[in-house]
């Protein structure tokens, strides 16, 4: 969406492109705004990350698929509903709902779901690692069906982290502002992260 719709009751002028307002980082919104207008105020700076933003993200979780494809061939191993989309919008939106990236099954059994997150930018200690609130409540909620891991994808290295990893951190949430964006992430220290062979070791437990 590239203007508000001409019947949006919003403060913002009919036809003209959408302004920055107080609320536009997806937290809060008023009541008074069409759900097209909403969709777009949810994502309205992830938008701003632009398209450097989406291609990085787009080849981390390629790599995540295609290395897991690469280790188990004998499992099912795909992006997750929308997360399949090229298109950045589909790609964006759902992400608000903390829709994991992957999800490992054999034959048509969920073994368990993948969330890709990480950076383009060497990370070392003694930074933590940032995992969305959003992301880790629904591996929470889900955990009955299967189990949620986080592979946590840098530059230098890849890391990997369960729930237990996270759950005593779960409430260091904190906003952040990668690239001028509000995001609330819970900070996990690094030393908590396990590499990412015992993610491999988790799946072919299933597998025996």
């Amino acid at each position: 969406m590239e203007r508000i719709p001409e019947n949006c009751p919003h403060l913002v002028e009919k036809g003209k492109k959408p302004q920055f307002i107080g609320f536009c980082s997806g937290y809060t919104l008023p009541n008074a705004v069409c759900d097209e207008c909403k969709v777009f105020y949810k994502n309205y700076w992830r938008v701003k990350y632009g398209e450097r933003e989406w291609e990085e993200g787009m080849k981390r979780e390629s790599y995540v698929r295609d290395l897991l494809r690469k280790k188990f061939p004998q499992l099912s191993v795909e992006f997750t509903g929308f997360g399949a989309g090229k298109e950045k919008w589909i790609k964006l939106a759902p992400h608000e709902k903390g829709e994991p990236d992957i999800t490992v099954s054999l034959n048509d059994k969920v073994i368990l779901f993948v969330e890709v997150t990480g950076s383009y930018i060497v990370q070392r200690e003694p930074n933590d690692i940032w995992i969305r609130p959003d992301k880790f409540n629904r591996a929470l909620r889900v955990r009955s069906e299967a189990e949620t891991w986080f592979f946590v994808v840098y530059t230098e290295r890849d890391f990997v982290l369960d729930i237990e990893a996270i759950m005593p951190f779960k409430d260091n949430v904190r906003v952040r502002y990668p690239k001028g964006v509000p995001e609330r992430y819970i900070h996990v220290p690094w030393g908590n992260a396990y590499p990412k062979e015992k993610l491999f070791k988790r799946i072919a437990e299933e597998l025996n």
